[in-house]
């Protein structure tokens, strides 16, 4: 297995608790227009290859070398369940009155992204979170009519069940 981790510049270190913007410098102004140099994965001698960083900044340099993809398998940062770095922009780190929509928001705004061919098939693995009374937020729900709202399709819905 072949892993390339996306940081900051070239001979940065990864490091997954750092933010770093899309114009390349820690705790960077996230500058949408620039894009680092671009990626373009090569499948031919290895089925394939896991590339890890900011989520954006990678999708953007996929983009930018003309990839497109026919299977997505991603488990994103569950909603306010764990923290796995140190900084409030982190995926699922999102809290205030807007929590749970703006969680929501974020994950569109990275899916939307993904340059994917009209054939491809997007597995995402999301766990729900309960609120203050212990009732169901209803994450995996809200995450699935935003993405339909956004002109893609649900084709299964698959129930991951553990043993207690």
């Amino acid at each position: 297995m072949e892993v390339n981790c996306i940081a900051g510049g070239a001979g940065t270190p990864f490091n997954p608790g750092a933010y770093t913007g899309t114009d390349g410098a820690k705790g960077g102004t996230g500058n949408v227009e620039y894009v680092q140099d671009p990626l373009i994965p090569d499948f031919s001698v290895k089925p394939y290859q896991i590339y890890c960083g900011d989520a954006l900044e990678t999708i953007r340099r996929f983009k930018a070398g003309g990839s497109k993809f026919d299977c997505i398998v991603t488990s994103p940062p569950y909603f306010n369940q764990r923290v796995y770095g140190d900084d409030r922009r982190e995926i699922g780190r999102e809290g205030g009155s807007g929590g749970v929509d703006s969680y929501i928001s974020t994950l569109l705004g990275i899916f939307k992204e993904i340059p994917i061919r009209p054939w491809a098939s997007l597995w995402v693995n999301l766990g729900d979170k309960r609120g203050s009374r212990g009732e169901l937020r209803g994450v995996p729900e809200r995450f699935v009519i935003a993405m339909q709202d956004a002109g893609l399709y649900l084709m299964d819905d698959v129930i991951w069940v553990k043993e207690v």
